[in-house]
């Protein structure tokens, strides 16, 4: 029964990240942002690629960084491990802070690391988890959001990033701020990807399932 769940969950997580149907919305800084309407999601889906002179090590290593991730996601103001399941697989907190009326979210994400044994390419899925604690009464908590991060090595020894997201924020949320924020978000959450893989507190850090 747990075999068939975990196929049914892969299967929706293919569907909604497949390429087809996506729309270019922004292209600059050598960064590529495109959404997509999901059913089931009143917000659309989206996507940013981009190609860092960097390493596959330091990606994971700054994703790995759980209490400064907060800094590569931008409106959010806070992130913690809540619990290290594996070396490969972490349960985070992270709290965002909206714009005035709009209530602050927050949200508990497993993230989770995989490599491909072939292309060396990393894949981090990223599922909510409303329930894993209480809710805050001071926060929305995020009921629904799926994600996925993907570093691949290329042969000039950059590598090509890419991040998708789609997300139910849970409460009411203006259209203009939805609007804005499935192109403004991925775009500068990648942006900060770029500042912070080239701080030296990720020099030379290694990980058991990387090879």
């Amino acid at each position: 029964m747990r075999s068939i769940l975990t196929f049914l969950l892969l299967l929706t997580s293919f569907s909604i990240f497949a390429q087809e149907d996506w729309t270019l919305q922004k292209d600059k800084d050598n960064i590529k942002v495109y959404t997509k309407k999901v059913e089931g999601y009143s917000m659309k889906a989206s996507k940013a690629e981009s190609v860092l002179e960097t390493t596959v090590p330091r990606l994971v290593a700054v994703l790995m960084d759980a209490d400064n991730f907060y800094k590569v996601v931008p409106t959010s103001k806070s992130s913690e491990l809540l619990k290290k399941v594996n070396e490969s697989e972490k349960i985070y907190y992270i709290s965002t802070d909206a714009p005035w009326p709009v209530s602050d979210r927050d949200g508990i994400y497993s993230f989770n690391f995989s490599q491909n044994p072939n292309t060396k390419a990393v894949t981090v899925e990223i599922d909510c988890l409303p329930d894993f604690i209480p809710k805050k009464e001071d926060h929305v908590r995020v009921p629904r959001s799926e994600g996925r991060w993907r570093f691949t090595p290329l042969s000039n020894g950059k590598v090509k990033v890419e991040y998708q997201n789609v997300t139910d924020p849970g409460g009411s949320i203006p259209a203009w701020l939805a609007n804005s924020s499935v192109i403004n978000i991925p775009f500068d959450t990648i942006k900060n990807l770029k500042k912070r893989v080239a701080m030296e507190q990720y020099d030379g850090q290694t990980f058991t399932f990387l090879h």
